[in-house]
C-alpha cells in the first residue's frame, strides 16, 4: 500500500475494521471514546470527512498513518502502511480513489 492510497481511506471505515464504533454524531462530525484509553465519554472526534481525527483530551490529531502508528505501537510508516492494509483487508480501495 502507497501512502496516498492510505490516506484515502476512511478513518471511519478504519475504526470500524478495527472494533470501534462511534458513541455518538453531533453537527456531522463522529465522536468515538478514544482507541488509546480508557474513557467514560467520547473525546475522539472525526473531521467531517471523516479523513482526519482530533483527541481532545490530548489535544493533538493527525491522519490515518499516524493513527495506525498509535494504535499499532509502530515506529514507521511502512510499518503503519502494512497495519492499515492488513486492517482494511478487502476493503476495495477503488472506491476511495
Amino acid at each position: 500500500m502507497r501512502v496516498d492510497q492510505a490516506k484515502a481511506i476512511r478513518l471511519d471505515d478504519f475504526l470500524q475494521r478495527l472494533g470501534h464504533l462511534p458513541a455518538h454524531l453531533r453537527s456531522g462530525c463522529k465522536w468515538y471514546k478514544s482507541p488509546f484509553r480508557q474513557e467514560n465519554s467520547a473525546s475522539f472526534k472525526l473531521s467531517r470527512d471523516a479523513m482526519a481525527y482530533y483527541d481532545h483530551a490530548e489535544g493533538k490529531g493527525d491522519n490515518i498513518i499516524e493513527l495506525a502508528q498509535r494504535i499499532g505501537q509502530l515506529q514507521t510508516v511502512s510499518e503503519a502502511l502494512a497495519f492499515i492494509e492488513n486492517t482494511v483487508g478487502d476493503l476495495n480501495l477503488a472506491d476511495y480513489s
